[in-house]
């Protein structure tokens, strides 16, 4: 695999396809489950397949309707597995925003898996 082309900033890659970003990439597939902070929930499982011509934007949501600014974004870890050339990782992100007026952490974890082919 070769690096990416470089178009780095918020603006060229809104609207960047994977093919344009990652020449030589033709389908990147993110599993996904997000846990809930207690115990008692039970994981939300998902699988979304990229293809070259889909937008290169790696980035869900939070599935909880009172989180501001929170969600997952995937696009670092994407950007950095294409450039040293890996096709697979896993790992564990947490959701950054905040619940409510007293501001707490929204405690979402998102367990994931990336392969790119």
């Amino acid at each position: 695999m070769s690096e990416h082309t470089g178009l780095d900033n918020d603006t060229n890659r809104a609207h960047a396809t994977i093919s344009e970003l990652y020449p030589d990439v033709g389908r990147i597939t993110l599993f996904v489950a997000i846990e809930e902070a207690d115990a008692e929930s039970e994981p939300n499982y998902q699988q979304i397949i990229f293809t070259a011509g889909t937008e290169a934007i790696f980035r869900l949501d939070c599935s909880r309707d009172d989180c501001a600014g929170g969600g997952f974004d995937f696009t670092p870890i994407v950007d950095e597995m294409v450039k040293n050339g890996e096709s697979r990782v896993h790992g564990k992100l947490a959701c950054e925003g905040t619940l409510g007026a007293v501001g707490d952490r929204c405690g979402l974890k998102a367990e994931y898996r990336i392969i790119v082919d």
